[in-house]
């Protein structure tokens, strides 16, 4: 099985039923969903600044319990220092440590947000436009 890392923005459409989720779903249809800590995080946040009830929370944690959270390791540090330090293109803390992710493991990363990472050399983007 192919696994496929997974950026914020993709989970967020899934799991509002956006109207953009189910491109993604195709993409990700027989792929082990994997993701940084990062998103989890983001999410986690979500859940306290938009005050979500019991009910959200536990679905939202049964849905990325079925997914592969990648541990944070000393070659993702580098791999994050490394794209923070990408002359001209400056990237976000959120959006190196996922891209450093991507790398350190090997794996494309699925985002809607395909600006924020194209420039990152050793970084391979899948999406819909495939």
């Amino acid at each position: 099985m192919n696994s496929v890392l997974v950026d914020t923005d993709v989970i967020s459409y899934i799991m509002k039923q956006d109207t953009r989720a189910p491109a993604f779903i195709e993409v990700l249809e027989g792929k082990q969903v994997c993701f940084s800590f990062v998103p989890v995080a983001e999410l986690y946040s979500w859940a306290f600044e938009r005050a979500w009830g019991s009910k959200r929370i536990d679905e939202m944690k049964e849905r990325l319990a079925r997914c592969v959270l990648l541990p944070h390791d000393d070659e993702i540090s580098w791999a994050w220092a490394s794209v923070r330090n990408i002359k001209g293109r400056p990237v976000s803390f959120e959006d190196a440590w996922v891209a450093a992710t991507a790398i350190r493991h090997g794996l494309p990363l699925l985002t809607n947000n395909r600006k924020h990472f194209e420039n990152i050399p050793g970084l391979k983007l899948i999406g819909e436009s495939e």
